[in-house]
């Protein structure tokens, strides 16, 4: 299930305005018609900083 779908230059401003958890949970409850537990919500937020600082990657392009 697809829950986020931004281009790169995108992704790297959700998460660093610590707004991509809300983002995705969002997109999570309109896809589900139902919400999750703060614990599932909280491993989305540690687990995107990881995807962040791959992305950060100069050689995978801003428009990706």
């Amino acid at each position: 299930m697809l829950v986020y779908n931004k281009q790169k230059k995108d992704f790297l401003e959700d998460v660093l305005s610590n707004n991509i958890e809300t983002i995705i949970l969002d997109f999570f409850q309109k896809k589900l018609e139902r919400t999750t537990q703060k614990s599932e919500i909280d491993s989305w937020k540690n687990s995107m900083m990881y995807m962040k600082n791959i992305l950060e990657d100069a050689e995978i392009p801003n428009d990706s």
